[in-house]
């Protein structure tokens, strides 16, 4: 296996290396790559391009997995890929409205938002927008006012900061915060459907359950999403009409276990991770056949 590490940050990348190297791994079974940003896509194709790779996992940006996939295709690789999400979680009228208050905040903010599970879309019913929005103000205000960390890079920042200025430029208002990476919530046409990659949401109010799963569905990207409510039931219906690879109820779209797959559709990727699903990715099927010598010739029936 070779791993490609990110030119951002080499070094938690060789910690992985490291861990499996002291928990007994043979020498020259994961190997590392380093390369600068100008020097990746030559790389990135030599690694493909080489015969004894025989599978491409890739983790990134959608715009950077097409790239991948079509370098992939040129030599008839297969392709495992997790890319960008615009998770929503939505709020229904039964919800407990204090804990998926929390819980959106904290998928929004976690590690900066700089998860591709993060909270990017809060869709709440009109009849409890106004008391979830207060709750909303208040978690980020008591909360996360000034502690949700740094951007890996100045790029990311910039873009991140950058969709929120065009957002506030077309009149759509800040409910906390001001673009200093404090908290926003709300909506422009770019923030709609673009991972931010930073700590900012959207916050949209819909007339009742079927404009949210609607409103949820719009998205090019399809990877986590999140119900609150009390009604288990409901919660079943409306998530097997949501096109995401996971649908988590009552928790935050930032979900993960080691033993359950994680997929995505649309623009979120191919393929599974985790536990069974992810060894899966990497076998495959050998069919062999044990005939007597001589035997008559059969082709099946």
């Amino acid at each position: 296996m070779v791993l490609k590490a990110s030119e951002l940050c080499p070094r938690a990348h060789h910690a992985v290396v490291e861990a499996f190297e002291e928990a007994g791994l043979p020498n020259g079974c994961l190997n590392q790559v380093q390369a600068s940003r100008s020097e990746a896509p030559a790389v990135t194709e030599i690694l493909i391009a080489h015969p004894t790779i025989q599978k491409i996992d890739f983790i990134g940006s959608a715009a950077v997995g097409r790239i991948i996939g079509q370098v992939a295709a040129r030599y008839l690789k297969p392709v495992l890929m997790e890319l960008g999400g615009k998770s929503p979680a939505i709020v229904l009228k039964d919800a407990d409205l204090a804990s998926a208050a929390r819980l959106c905040i904290f998928g929004a903010f976690l590690h900066h938002g700089q998860i591709c599970f993060s909270t990017e879309r809060i869709i709440v019913e009109e009849s409890v927008a106004k008391e979830f929005t207060s709750l909303l103000v208040a978690e980020v205000s008591t909360r996360y006012s000034g502690i949700v960390g740094h951007a890996v890079s100045k790029s990311i920042a910039n873009h991140a900061h950058g969709i929120l200025k065009e957002a506030h430029d077309g009149r759509t208002a800040f409910l906390v915060g001001d673009n200093s990476f404090k908290a926003s919530i709300k909506y422009s046409d770019t923030l709609r459907d673009e991972e931010t990659f930073g700590p900012s949401a959207t916050l949209y109010t819909v007339q009742d359950r079927e404009e949210a799963v609607k409103l949820a569905k719009s998205s090019a990207y399809g990877l986590n999403a999140t119900i609150h409510t009390t009604n288990m039931l409901l919660a079943l219906q409306m998530a097997e009409d949501l096109a995401y690879g996971q649908v988590h109820v009552n928790a935050a779209t930032v979900y993960d276990q080691d033993t359950i797959p994680v997929s995505g559709t649309k623009n979120s990727g191919w393929g599974s991770n985790n536990g069974k699903y992810g060894i899966a990715e990497f076998l495959v099927r050998k069919t062999v056949t044990l005939h007597q010598p001589n035997a008559p010739l059969s082709f099946g029936s």
